[in-house]
């Protein structure tokens, strides 16, 4: 089966209407923040291929993310965005239909309950953590893909990543503080790239959280970029850490629970913030 590459905690077998949909998300995006939203050029052919593969049977459509729909100032951006997108997935008894697509929609958990993607052609799951052998069994593929492809399908890749394995194991399993964190895939997949790079883990659960920061301010723009080409300018540790600091404090008093606001409420803290003592921005 021909696939994109997708992960995700909802899962839906079922059909979709690729053109309806990427055009409604056009049209919505256009509603919500008011002003007009068309694809660029050079992502026109992109669009056509896209609606090309979708009209096809067994493919996979991934939806990241549908939580921060909820973030959105507009008040109709729950409905506009929801409910086109279980309309498209349809009934099992829908005539006239593809069959065959899978649409996966991630979300996380904070914010999901508010507006689930219901009805009885989707399945919901809660990824959990990982367990002891679930770590081990990560590390196992992941040094080896990762020697893989630095130096091929070689037996030199394979004794390199069954180095890499043991000291990866040994780092994680020696701690306990590392050990809780490593049950996060995010958190071990930041770890182990940690570990490569010959860094020596710190015993110190808040000394390790700052060298994930660190890791993630200073690998973002790349990271979060499909072809893996910076997106934007590179963030300075020190300078962002600068911002998000006293940004953090602030989410948590507003929002003890979840830690959210909304986009206009950002903005202001930002703008007082940028234009206070510190930067003195006009």
């Amino acid at each position: 089966m021909d696939s994109v590459p997708s992960s995700g905690s909802i899962t839906a077998e079922g059909d979709i209407h690729a053109e309806n949909v990427i055009t409604g998300i056009q049209q919505k995006v256009t509603l919500i923040f008011h002003q007009p939203f068309t694809l660029p050029p050079d992502l026109i052919r992109l669009r056509t291929d896209y609606l090309t593969y979708l009209h096809g049977s067994s493919r996979y459509l991934d939806m990241q993310g549908i939580q921060q729909v909820q973030q959105v100032t507009h008040p109709l951006a729950l409905t506009d965005v929801y409910v086109p997108l279980k309309a498209y997935v349809g009934h099992a008894s829908a005539a006239g239909r593809v069959a065959g697509n899978r649409v996966v929609a991630t979300s996380r958990i904070v914010g999901y309950d508010e507006a689930p993607l219901t009805g009885q052609r989707w399945r919901t799951y809660t990824l959990t953590d990982f367990t002891q052998a679930d770590i081990e069994r990560f590390v196992t593929q992941w040094t080896l893909a990762f020697a893989r492809s630095i130096q091929g399908d070689t037996e030199p890749a394979r004794q390199s990543a069954a180095q890499e394995r043991r000291d990866l194991l040994q780092a994680i399993f020696h701690n306990p503080s590392v050990e809780r964190l490593a049950a996060n895939p995010l958190l071990l997949t930041i770890l182990a790239l940690i570990k490569h790079t010959g860094v020596t883990l710190p015993e110190e659960r808040i000394k390790l959280y700052e060298l994930y920061l660190q890791t993630l301010i200073e690998s973002w723009n790349r990271a979060r970029s499909l072809n893996h080409y910076p997106v934007g300018e590179s963030m300075r540790y020190e300078e962002t850490v600068q911002v998000l600091a006293p940004l953090a404090l602030w989410l948590r008093q507003e929002n003890p629970t979840a830690g959210l606001v909304n986009r206009a409420q950002l903005e202001r803290w930002l703008t007082d913030y940028y234009r206070g003592d510190e930067w003195r921005l006009p």
